[in-house]
């Protein structure tokens, strides 16, 4: 169990780090708001799926073990939102422009951990339940089947 739980916040960082990155070369390079880190934000679930249709075709974790991993993966992300609050959203990339109000800078490092986790665990449910109507559609196209 341990062990599952080291997976999901080596996960949550492993994600985390792609758009740290695309954020700072969207910053620092292109000068832009977010072209490289909107192209991980939205694809960084479909790269998890794989890796994990990769996994579960390996180990067939059960039901318990993907639930653990999934929390993991979503406390490890808490510190990102405390940090957020206490720095008022100034947090590792410095921008450009500030607001008056509320420095809205790092919000995406908050939600995106969230999101994406959301998003991978709907593509997840996608797939089992491809797999379970393609073995259905199987079982009852066979000739053996009675």
């Amino acid at each position: 169990m341990k062990k599952t739980i080291f997976c999901g916040i080596l996960a949550a960082i492993a994600v985390w780090i792609p758009l740290l990155l695309a954020d700072a070369f969207d910053e620092f390079i292109l000068n832009a708001d977010a072209t490289m880190a909107g192209l991980v934000f939205f694809g960084m679930p479909f790269a998890m799926l794989a890796l994990y249709i990769r996994h579960n075709r390996k180990e067939k974790p059960d039901a318990k073990k993907l639930t653990v991993w999934l929390l993991s993966y979503a406390l490890a992300f808490l510190p990102i939102w405390f940090a957020f609050w206490e720095t008022e959203g100034e947090l590792i990339i410095p921008q450009a422009s500030h607001s008056t109000f509320f420095n809205f800078n790092g919000i995406e490092y908050m939600f995106y951990g969230f999101s994406a986790l959301c998003a991978f665990a709907a593509l997840v449910l996608l797939y089992h339940a491809v797999v379970l109507i393609t073995r259905l559609i199987m079982k009852y196209r066979s000739p053996h089947a009675d």
